[in-house]
């Protein structure tokens, strides 16, 4: 009878500790939205937010421009950037990957306004998690501009994305 009550009482302890142990918050995804890819980026990956350069450079990282953001028509039309856009959804000009980061303010490259609503697609996203988050510095910026606000800037990992073709 007592080895019972142990067990049942060691089984109890098991229980309690699986249901009281903190799970990783995972970030809920949003409704489905739709976006313009408005400009690009590649730049030196660090290892933390204030970290040292790696010496590896981030994949493309992709700026997107929300529909219907009040950022259309700003310098910096911009909402939310990625790095996890899938390869050959769009077909962009070749220029757009020759140039890392705009050298005056250590930002993305933004397309002219001519490509701005070219690359509409829609997508789910969320927050990364803290082991997805990808840490970079854009080069070294000039005193002449403001240095783009990257920290006012969330990074966003996509799921469900589809290029939506405006020209029917």
């Amino acid at each position: 009878m007592k080895a019972s009550i142990r067990i049942l009482f060691l089984c109890g302890i098991i229980v309690f500790t699986v249901f009281s142990c903190k799970k990783e918050n995972t970030p809920e995804w949003s409704d489905f939205v739709e976006g313009y890819i408005v400009g690009t980026f590649k730049c030196d990956e660090t290892g933390s937010e204030e970290g040292q350069a790696t010496g590896s450079i981030t994949d493309m990282g992709y700026c997107i421009l929300l529909e219907g953001s009040e950022n259309m028509d700003s310098s910096w039309p911009i909402d939310i950037y990625t790095f996890n856009l899938p390869s050959g959804l769009f077909n962009f000009p070749d220029e757009i990957y020759t140039v890392l980061w705009d050298h005056s303010n250590c930002g993305p490259v933004f397309s002219p306004d001519s490509l701005k609503n070219e690359y509409k697609l829609g997508f789910r996203y969320r927050n990364p998690k803290e082991s997805e988050r990808i840490f970079f510095s854009c080069g070294p910026c000039t005193m002449n501009d403001l240095p783009f606000p990257w920290k006012d800037i969330n990074q966003v990992i996509l799921k469900d994305i589809s290029k939506i073709n405006q020209y029917k």
